[in-house]
């Protein structure tokens, strides 16, 4: 079984914080992580920041993982049980 560890919720903004950090080789600054109870991080980058895309411009959710599995998030449109209705001979 596969261990997961809440780590942080990451928040992409554009405006600058006074408490916020740089971090060089991702070119990218971060605020709110070290005083949120619940890991709230504001995160800003510069244009040319490496970071995935999807990172940049994404609120995302951060787990810690025991051995490295995938995580698959899931978002429905609709009832789950409509997306994948029980077959009648299961």
């Amino acid at each position: 079984m596969v261990e997961l560890t809440y780590h942080h919720i990451g928040i992409p903004t554009g405006n600058p914080r006074r408490d916020e950090g740089h971090i060089e080789p991702f070119r990218m600054y971060t605020a709110g992580y070290d005083s949120s109870p619940y890991g709230v991080e504001r995160l800003r980058f510069e244009p040319d920041s490496p970071r995935p895309e999807l990172v940049r411009t994404a609120r995302h959710m951060a787990f810690i993982v025991d051995n490295g599995a995938p995580i698959e998030p899931l978002q429905f449109d609709r009832p789950e049980s409509e997306v994948w209705p029980k077959r009648a001979d299961a």
